[in-house]
């Protein structure tokens, strides 16, 4: 059975701590990737005063080194190469293995939000944190399987194909499976299995942030 999880960790524990002591009115979110043997790599941030914020971020001790890849109005992306801590904290999260979803930080803390194939595997994650001394608070905890037709702004086939892709560990870095054997064992195209990834995790990710952009 799959299950939404929503957990909560203190930036002064995780990352990016300092750099939101210094610049408190900014909003990271990270976009999920799945290219890359890098962690978190990309995280677009909002903050009143550009070069406040980029001032802070050569001084956190979590940021090894970052660059800004693009801007949009008054955000910008980011790649961000973490200290080893902060991946480490990241690799324990996807160990069990979920698919981190959403995972965003203000001064109020980090919140991300976790899908896991099978519900005993939140417990293997739990057991992690508590082992690296992790204060890891579960905020929410939903199972999404034997839903009803139409809940989360799925439908029956975005909803399959995510669980599936999940399951087989096509979200992993790296991919357990490709595009290719996926559809064939769900019997769709690769282009048609593709699409309905993008539009299920597009769908999945505005309904989990209920504001349908990256910043609440």
């Amino acid at each position: 059975m799959s299950t939404l999880v929503e957990v909560r960790i203190s930036v002064d524990e995780f990352a990016l701590g300092a750099t939101l002591q210094r610049v408190t009115e900014a909003r990271f979110v990270c976009e999920r990737t799945v290219h890359t043997d890098e962690t978190m790599p990309l995280v677009w941030a909002r903050a009143p005063d550009r070069v406040a914020l980029e001032t802070a971020l050569d001084s956190d001790a979590t940021v090894e080194r970052w660059s800004r890849l693009s801007t949009a109005g008054d955000e910008w992306l980011y790649r961000i190469e973490w200290d080893y801590d902060t991946r480490l904290v990241f690799r324990i999260l996807a160990a069990s293995p979920p698919v981190v979803l959403t995972a965003q930080a203000s001064r109020h803390g980090w919140s991300l939000r976790l899908l896991y194939p099978e519900r005993e595997m939140i417990e293997r994650t739990l057991s992690f944190c508590d082992e690296m001394d992790i204060s890891l608070d579960v905020v929410q905890i939903q199972d999404v399987s034997n839903r009803p037709v139409g809940s989360h702004g799925l439908t029956d086939e975005q909803y399959d194909a995510l669980v599936t892709a999940a399951e087989r560990g096509y979200f992993d870095v790296p991919r357990a499976v490709t595009l290719e054997d996926l559809a064939d064992e769900l019997g769709v195209s690769h282009q048609a299995l593709s699409e309905r990834l993008r539009r299920g995790n597009s769908v999945l990710v505005d309904k989990l942030l209920q504001h349908g952009t990256a910043f609440e």
